[in-house]
């Protein structure tokens, strides 16, 4: 799991942090699982899912990384907006799963057995 949250200012002078560090952090998800949930949000706004959504997101390079290995970056701003993305996500796996349960449960209540 990612413990360290890096950061940097961008040529404009905002103020960032990795997207993926904060993912990480915020999540307890490795950087490789944070990797595929950007990616994965990133691929629900480009097909429709999320209209209207969007992030002002900076692609960074730090000292310790090569020019290849560029990674999103967002301002705090950003960061709040996308953990309430995030959020809508985890409700939504919620709500499917407790949709799941109903399905499995409704029918045994409405014969009276349980």
């Amino acid at each position: 799991m990612v413990s360290l949250v890096r950061g940097t200012r961008t040529s404009q002078g905002a103020e960032v942090i990795l997207v993926y560090d904060f993912i990480g952090v915020v999540y307890d998800k490795s950087e490789a699982e944070a990797r595929q949930m950007w990616g994965d949000l990133i691929e629900k706004m480009r097909d429709g899912t999320y209209r209207g959504v969007g992030f002002l997101h900076y692609e960074v390079t730090l000292p310790d990384m090569t020019v290849e290995a560029r990674a999103p970056a967002m301002t705090a701003q950003g960061l709040q907006r996308l953990q309430e993305v995030l959020g809508l996500e985890v409700a939504a796996r919620f709500r499917h799963n407790a949709a799941l349960v109903f399905e499995r449960c409704v029918p045994y209540a409405e014969r009276g057995t349980h």
